[in-house]
């Protein structure tokens, strides 16, 4: 049986963990057994189909699941207007998942060209459960209690990652990575609308956050800055305080 199993290795180029982990939960063992490699090959390859189509409905049905418990709970709780979830959040969420899959399937055939190798995966991108609830809870939902714009509030959770930190006295700090760098906004009251008025802007180099949401503590700020990887920590005007690296500015 290893002579055959080598041999089916070599001609198929596939990993021995992953055709193992076949051969001993399926029928393709006992064509094995009996040195029908080629009946073992056929039946591992139908396997791989059926895998990658049950793959695909699972992530399908997981974001469409998140999404409607998501969708709940900005309407029942929050009173978030049904028409700009359907219109604008939904559609907007579903068309940036469809095309971020594509690209990471894209990467995993080429990988899979250069490399020859039959066990390349894509990357499944899709909404995070936990961190799709924390976001409704911890910002969309506050945000339109604060401002009552559902497009503010919509433009606020995209900008989201990390989260941002409420200051107090309608100051909210946002961060972001890829060289996004940070900035203060102060909401103000319009005929009863609210409207963001940036207080200052920070540079990468002064403070950026890739996915760690800064901290406020006793009127301070504190986040691991993404270029130089150090703890810093920032007054509530965006000057430096301090930072743990040895770099000063």
């Amino acid at each position: 049986m290893t002579k055959h199993i080598v041999a089916y290795l070599q001609v198929r180029r596939i990993s021995r963990t992953e055709v193992l982990h076949y051969i001993l939960t399926t029928a393709a063992f006992d064509d094995l057994l009996r040195g029908d490699s080629m009946k073992a090959g056929s039946a591992f390859e139908e396997n791989r189909i059926w895998g990658e189509t049950t793959a695909f409905l699972a992530l399908f049905l997981d974001n469409l699941g998140v999404l409607i418990f998501v969708s709940s709970i900005l309407i029942f709780t929050f009173n978030y207007p049904a028409d700009i979830i359907l219109t604008r959040m939904i559609p907007g969420t579903a068309i940036g998942v469809f095309f971020g899959d594509i690209v990471y399937s894209y990467l995993a055939v080429r990988l899979q060209r250069k490399t020859g190798r039959k066990d390349v995966t894509a990357m499944p991108l899709g909404l995070d459960t936990p961190s799709s609830i924390g976001l409704t809870y911890a910002v969309l939902g506050p945000a339109y209690i604060v401002t009552r714009d559902a497009i503010l509030t919509w433009q606020i959770g995209m900008a989201t990652c990390p989260s941002p930190v409420v200051v107090g006295e309608g100051k909210i700090f946002f961060s972001g990575g890829y060289n996004a760098g940070a900035l203060m906004l102060q909401l103000q009251e319009n005929n009863g609308k609210f409207e963001p008025k940036t207080l200052f802007r920070l540079t990468p180099k002064q403070f950026s956050s890739e996915q760690q949401t800064p901290l406020l503590f006793n009127g301070y700020l504190y986040g691991i800055r993404q270029q130089d990887k150090q703890l810093a920590c920032l007054d509530l005007n965006g000057k430096e305080i301090w930072n743990s690296g040895r770099e000063k500015f």
